[in-house]
């Protein structure tokens, strides 16, 4: 399978189960050891059941064991929230979703231990029991799951303690209540510590704040996932986007707004797809259409930022299907039909008064031979100008404009794992010709990077979708254009 080589650099994060000290609360590191004096962190209670209590009359400090717990909720929405600061596309974030519903069904639970010696303190003397109690016999315990340890180097907490911190995921649901154990396996002087971990209520309210004590996001939890109305915040206080779920998928309406509190986006979902209207902003209605079962479908509109339509054609499984028909400066510019999202069959292009001034046949996104007639107001003429060009009145443009021209490359590039595995990075120059009917030809690399990179290059230009063409003295004229494309960092 070929990858994508990103035009734009990108950092991979590379997880583990061991997490640094930065991901355990302060609080945890802190707290002292004490038979059934609970504590709550992140947002669940915690209460010790037995542990090291012969510690009670030597002196010193005494060994410490603590743990804490987040739900698989807890762990998605820290997930979301550095998807957000480290800039994920929505491939990886969903990506990340999907490895934690399966590693950590049941949550995670993190372990701070604080030992005399730094061999005390290592943890492959350590090992971890989550067990909930048995329904029918309640004397009992039932096992979820068993975790042991790897050996580790442990960092010192002060001149005379040495410290260790792991976490681990539950693969299985959890009760709302149940039992942690932390065994040590080198010395019976050291009793084993037992936890009792009761969750938080499966119906509560949600929030979460920003540096600033604005609220960044509320709503209602349940078993875990979002049910009913949920706001999410600008650190001005200002609504950023409202949604509704129902057992933790998008249902209904949605809106999002700027800071300024302007609508950008409303859009509707069903059961977490895409379902209903799609509306986008930008002071003035920029894009209007529904989907279907997350795909585009019917007919959608685009227009630009002063309301002049620039688009409008139907959608079907989110593929261009059927007529279209396109704008330039609220007047026609061409119109055609599209079979799976290539112009097929015969298209129409019109000059500022909408008069047609070539119109003829294409066979997916390609010119068909000999079927293009050109125009003079309504005079047919033999043939265009076979001159090239290099500037004109009016230059060839991709259709979308820049933005849209460099997602369709970045989106249709794939390179072989050999280019990939040479990280290659520079700049490759490539020169085409945009012919009167905007297909392109002439298409030649002036300057490449390596031999995988350049033949993609090409191939990509020659699937491009017809351009706006270039005109000169009213007329369609064949115009060169030399391109560069950044490859890499």
């Amino acid at each position: 399978m070929q990858k994508k080589l990103q035009f734009i650099l990108i950092s991979i994060l590379i997880t583990s189960s061991y997490l640094g000290k930065s991901q355990i609360s302060q609080d945890l590191r802190n707290l002292a050891w004490s038979n059934n004096d609970k504590y709550v962190i992140y947002g669940h209670t915690i209460q010790p059941i037995f542990g090291d209590v012969s510690w009670t009359n030597k002196t010193g400090n005494p060994p410490k064991t603590n743990i804490a717990y987040k739900s698989l909720f807890q762990l998605v929405n820290d997930l979301k929230l550095q998807a957000n600061t480290d800039k994920w596309d929505s491939v990886k974030l969903n990506n990340e979703i999907a490895k934690l519903n399966k590693t950590a069904k049941g949550g995670r639970i993190y372990v701070y231990i604080d030992r005399t010696t730094s061999d005390l303190a290592n943890l492959r003397y350590f090992f971890s029991i989550v067990r909930e109690q048995d329904k029918t016999f309640k004397e009992k315990e039932i096992e979820i799951t068993t975790i042991y340890f790897k050996q580790n180097e442990p960092y010192i907490v002060s001149g005379d303690r040495f410290a260790s911190e792991i976490s681990y995921d539950i693969n299985k649901d959890v009760p709302d209540s149940f039992y942690v154990y932390i065994n040590d396996k080198q010395t019976e002087a050291m009793s084993d510590y037992k936890f009792k971990v009761v969750t938080m209520s499966k119906i509560q309210k949600y929030v979460s704040y920003y540096e600033n004590k604005q609220i960044k996001c509320e709503g209602t939890i349940k078993q875990d996932y979002p049910i009913g109305k949920w706001v999410k915040y600008y650190p001005n206080g200002k609504v950023n986007i409202i949604e509704n779920y129902t057992d933790g998928k998008l249902n209904g309406k949605a809106t999002e707004y700027n800071e300024n509190g302007d609508l950008v986006l409303e859009k509707e979902f069903s059961n977490g797809l895409r379902n209903g209207i799609w509306k986008q902003y930008y002071h003035k209605i920029m894009i209007d259409g529904r989907y279907k079962n997350d795909k585009k479908d019917s007919i959608w509109n685009f227009y630009d930022t002063i309301g002049n339509l620039t688009a409008t054609g139907s959608y079907i499984n989110d593929l261009k299907n059927g007529n279209w028909t396109f704008y330039i400066n609220g007047h026609k510019e061409s119109e055609g039909n599209y079979t799976d999202d290539l112009e097929t069959g015969e298209w129409k292009i019109f000059d500022n008064s909408e008069n047609v001034i070539a119109q003829g046949m294409l066979n997916k996104g390609k010119e068909v031979p000999n079927s293009w007639s050109y125009f003079i107001g309504k005079e047919k003429i033999a043939n265009p100008d076979t001159n090239v060009l290099f500037v004109v009145d009016t230059m060839p443009k991709y259709r979308g404009g820049d933005k849209e021209y460099m997602m369709f490359v970045k989106n249709n590039t794939n390179f072989p794992p050999s280019a990939i595995e040479k990280k290659l990075s520079g700049k490759v120059f490539i020169s085409f010709i945009v012919e009167p009917n905007g297909t392109l030809s002439n298409i030649t690399l002036l300057k490449g990077l390596s031999p995988e990179v350049d033949a993609e290059i090409l191939r990509i230009f020659s699937i491009m979708p017809r351009w706006i063409p270039g005109i000169q003295n009213g007329r369609l004229v064949r115009v060169k254009l030399n391109m560069p494309i950044s490859i890499g960092g």
